[in-house]
């Protein structure tokens, strides 16, 4: 479908003043091909800052700067990676939050700016209007249907849900579904992928 920006969380202090938290991550986010993307660009509405040296890190975010301050929007793990705690996330409002957006089936996004968290932000990425009725063309053609995905295991499950695929499988990296598809290839399956061509090229090569 078309994903956007459903809510977010600042955390005090996390974002230099001259700029908005939302505006610098849709800058960094300007030179990244995921989905995601572009709902931060129709979110911030308004011309974002320069971005300079601009790292995709394939299917967990991006690093980038923005003027003088290091920006990284991604994954919980990818911040980590960087020594980045989520702990604000974890106490008061802010868990509440986090909590309400997981319960929602929401896609979370963590911003941080020159090594400290500055926030998050909950995407809703509702299926299109004929995706159910594709999985249920392909069910009766006798073909089985896996959701693999780099989102939440609720995101993806609740995705599932509401165009009815059964087996689901959420938190993978790029890695990961390629691996489920060589399985599926050895026990005999000939297997169709659909991605996007950036986070999932490893699969999609993998596939028939």
């Amino acid at each position: 479908g078309a994903p956007r920006v459903v809510g977010s969380l600042a955390v005090p202090g996390g974002a230099p003043a001259a700029h908005s938290l939302l505006g610098m991550v849709a800058a960094v986010e300007t030179a990244s091909e995921h989905p995601l993307a572009k709902a931060f660009a129709a979110a911030a509405g308004e011309a974002v800052p320069p971005v300079a040296d601009a790292t995709a890190v394939i299917g967990r975010g991006i690093r980038g700067r923005c003027g003088d301050h290091a920006v990284v929007v991604g994954t919980a793990g990818l911040l980590g990676d960087d020594g980045i705690e989520l702990t604000p996330l974890q106490t008061g409002p802010a868990a509440a939050w986090v909590a309400d957006a997981t319960a929602a089936g929401q896609t979370l996004v963590f911003a941080a700016v020159d090594g400290h968290l500055a926030g998050a932000f909950a995407i809703t990425d509702p299926p299109r209007d004929d995706a159910a009725d594709v999985v249920g063309f392909l069910r009766r053609r006798g073909a089985g249907i896996e959701l693999l995905s780099g989102d939440r295991p609720a995101a993806a499950e609740l995705l599932a849900r509401l165009v009815g695929i059964e087996r689901v499988a959420g938190g993978l990296s790029p890695g990961d579904k390629a691996d489920r598809v060589t399985a599926l290839r050895r026990q005999g399956h000939r297997v169709a992928f659909v991605g996007d061509g950036i986070n999932d090229a490893v699969a999609l090569a993998a596939a028939d």
